[in-house]
């Protein structure tokens, strides 16, 4: 259940889909050896000329409403090189966990609600470089009717 929030009050609301890609992005900026930040889709990696790795991809899933519950769903990557014979593969899927868990607890902090069943999967991939890493689900979570924007339409 989300909470009323308080309008008076300074705490940080998520209002929309832009004011919580915006908070994304600035938690991944804050973790340390941040690489290249992107949105939208991970295969965006084939066509970069330059990237700094660690790379993370934020990439939009469906947003649903339930009742008075605006969610909006994400995908986070974080992608980083393996060495040529693949030896760090561990290493690396083992970081981007940590990373993505890190980067979710931030986000719980910030006067949002995030779901609390999060599933990390890993993967090697093959963009420009040989990469490894892990993606991780999440919905970030509001209350429609007290947090939104009202929009009313007039019919007359």
């Amino acid at each position: 259940m989300v909470g009323k929030c308080k309008r008076q009050t300074k705490q940080r609301v998520m209002k929309n889909l832009k004011d919580s890609i915006n908070l994304l992005e600035k938690i991944i900026k804050a973790v340390p050896n941040a690489g290249t930040v992107f949105l939208n889709d991970i295969y965006q990696l084939n066509q970069m000329q330059e990237v700094n790795y660690p790379a993370y991809c934020i990439t939009q899933q469906q947003h649903t409403q339930t009742d008075n519950i605006m969610s909006f769903n994400f995908t986070l990557f974080y992608v980083d090189r393996l060495k040529d014979d693949e030896t760090n593969r561990i290493d690396v899927q083992s970081t981007a966990i940590s990373v993505l868990k890190l980067i979710i607890d931030t986000l719980a902090t910030q006067n949002v609600l995030v779901n609390s069943d999060v599933t990390y999967t890993t993967f090697n991939e093959r963009f420009n470089d040989k990469c490894a890493g892990a993606y991780a689900n999440i919905s970030i979570m509001y209350n429609a009717d007290e947090c939104g924007v009202p929009l009313e339409l007039n019919l007359d």
